[in-house]
């Protein structure tokens, strides 16, 4: 054993005092602070893979695999047993050589899902981290772990190979599958090889930035940052490294909401924010109000709905100047033009009112911290921004038990409908809970169009299959971009064609925009604003069921439920519910 000098032991000293402190601190914790053992032998693998001798990071060296060594090292791979033992004596001869003339000779490591677990070299790592290196030339082979369903780990790790076995995987990994190949989408490239260069170009320049602001410790994946980010910013291509660092830092808000996403309070009257001042005390000047909208035709009657609510802004209040943006072009145009536009004009409060640019309220919010952005959506997942949204399943529900009152076949329709028409997913279930309160033993059959059969010229045909499975009475959604009504109850032949109109439905968006306009203060938008989700319904008038030709008797009982709804006395989603359908 070559003689050890002092340097070499004040060295294990300093690194076993560290490795000492690290374990501690975990103590009570998985393994006890010890270094993470992977039991190959235990692993059920389709196989292994040599990949060759390459440089590999520390900081992807997540134990070993030698269970024997285990207890030798901190999980953080410095040393901590005594320093009069033999290993002690190895670990110093290790560190002098090191010191002399480098970490030159390959460590043996197998990659198993991302990470590396050592099995020959245990102290050339342990050294190496000691000495603050970056990174350690290894021999590397590959676990290739077996395809197990629900197994998120390995359905990600597929997914980054992309059919290639031999192909690198670097530092990026997410926690969910999906998102790489939605960034491979997003890239825009046709050739996926081309895409995979691009994005994986792209995450390195966002790497270095995202651990240059300090955020490694935030609990979220780099890769999952990185999918954050560019959902919202898009790919930081031509960006200096500082603009792009100044772009990650604004985007700090994101990355902790996609870590712990604080709960959305959900609340149907904006006035239980109020304040002693009211939203426009806090300006020295007349506010300046922004809608923000999508000009599509498939939009076109969501987009109306919003704009006759702005026009009775404009006429209504003079203390407020109300303007107006409608974007076209690619989603990337719509993006720029509107933050370029928000960035000039410096609006106090922004409503974006398409579902769609749910990236875009985010950025504008996140960019433009002072300013107040609103967000028209029915997903209740972003904590960056306050959102609101029609409570649609009010107007389902009641138009159901109209359905079950008057149906003589017992058997009613529900003709799906598309979110720009004001719809949910879960309308279904709250017009089939409807019917079943009435008439327990009626027959609810949903029937969803056909593609490119989303309009007016799709409904007859809709009604004359649902006619075809005799249902009498239909709940359908109204195609009239011009109509404030987007759904109705009809009563139809055994052809399908009209009989009676007995209800409608519908949207006014001027009851939620002046409710909060009129109650919320600056105060309560800025400090709890961005967790709140309003849902409006028929008890705010929001949304309004008319009966149009109904007998007096159904009426009366859709009288009734509108304020026993009203009161939260009957919720038209009831979990405990069964409301059975027929697809």
């Amino acid at each position: 054993m070559p003689e050890v000098t002092i340097d070499t032991l004040e060295a294990y000293r300093a690194a076993r005092k560290q490795g000492r402190k690290f374990a501690a601190e975990r103590r009570g914790k998985e393994r006890g602070g010890f270094l993470p053992v992977l039991e190959v032998s235990r692993l059920y693998t389709l196989g292994e893979v040599k990949l060759g001798t390459y440089e590999i990071p520390l900081g992807k060296i997540a134990g070993t695999a030698t269970a024997g060594r285990s207890g030798a090292f901190a999980a953080n791979f410095l040393p901590l047993l005594p320093e009069t033992t033999e290993f002690s004596q190895k670990w110093q001869a290790v560190y002098r050589y090191s010191a002399e003339s480098g970490i030159n000779d390959p460590v043996k490591v197998v990659e198993y899902l991302g990470y590396y677990y050592a099995v020959e070299g245990n102290k050339r790592i342990s050294v190496s981290v000691f000495n603050d290196a970056y990174s350690v030339p290894a021999e590397v082979t590959r676990l290739l772990p077996a395809k197990e369903e629900g197994n998120t780990e390995v359905e990600v790790f597929f997914e980054l190979l992309q059919g290639d076995n031999r192909r690198p995987i670097g530092h990026m990994w997410f926690s969910k599958e999906g998102r790489y190949s939605e960034l491979l989408h997003l890239s825009g490239k046709d050739d996926n090889d081309k895409a995979i260069a691009y994005v994986n170009e792209q995450f390195t320049s966002f790497r270095k930035a995202y651990h240059s602001c300090g955020f490694a410790s935030l609990g979220i994946t780099t890769g999952d940052a990185f999918f954050a980010y560019v959902t919202v910013y898009g790919f930081p291509e031509d960006m200096t490294a500082k603009d792009l660092e100044q772009q990650v830092k604004t985007c700090r808000p994101r990355f902790e909401s996609a870590v712990a996403p604080p709960p959305k309070t959900v609340t149907d009257d904006p006035s239980r924010l109020i304040t002693k001042s009211s939203f426009f005390d806090i300006f020295n000047r007349i506010p300046h109000i922004l809608f923000i909208y999508c000009d599509m035709e498939k939009h076109r009657w969501w987009t109306n709905g919003h704009r006759r609510a702005e026009l009775i802004l404009r006429e209504r209040d003079n203390d407020v100047e109300v303007r107006s943006l409608i974007l076209t072009g690619e989603m990337s145009e719509q993006t720029e033009t509107a933050t370029a536009y928000v960035k000039t004009e410096k609006p106090d409060i922004v409503f974006v009112t398409d579902q769609k640019h749910s990236a875009l309220a985010m950025r504008l919010a996140m960019d433009n911290p002072k300013i107040s952005v609103f967000h028209c959506t029915p997903e209740t997942n972003s904590s960056l921004v306050p959102t609101y949204y029609g409570k649609s399943e009010d107007a389902a529900f009641l138009c159901g038990l109209v359905a079950g009152a008057v149906t003589r076949t017992n058997t009613v329709g529900y003709l799906n409908g598309q979110f720009y028409r004001g719809m949910l997913m879960r309308d279904p279930e709250a017009f089939a809970q409807g019917v079943k309160t009435v008439r327990p033993s009626a027959r609810v059959c949903w029937l969803e169009p056909n593609k490119g059969e989303y309009n007016k010229d799709g409904v007859p045909k809709g009604l004359a299959s649902l006619a075809e499975k005799q249902c009498d009475v239909v709940f359908t959604p109204v195609y009239d971009d011009d109509s404030r009504v987007y759904c109705e109850l009809l009563a139809i032949a055994p052809d399908g064609s009209l009989i009676n109109r007995y209800v409608t439905a519908t949207y006014d968006w001027c009851v939620f925009y002046t409710r909060l306009l009129g109650a919320v203060g600056k105060a309560d938008l800025h400090k709890v604003g961005s967790t709140y989700h309003f849902r409006m319904g028929v008890a705010s008038e929001l949304i309004t069921v008319r009966p149009v030709n109904l007998a007096e008797g159904t009426s009366r009982l859709l009288a009734n439920y509108k304020y026993l709804l009203g009161s939260g006395t009957v919720e038209p989603l009831d979990e405990n519910f069964n409301a059975e359908i027929i697809w």
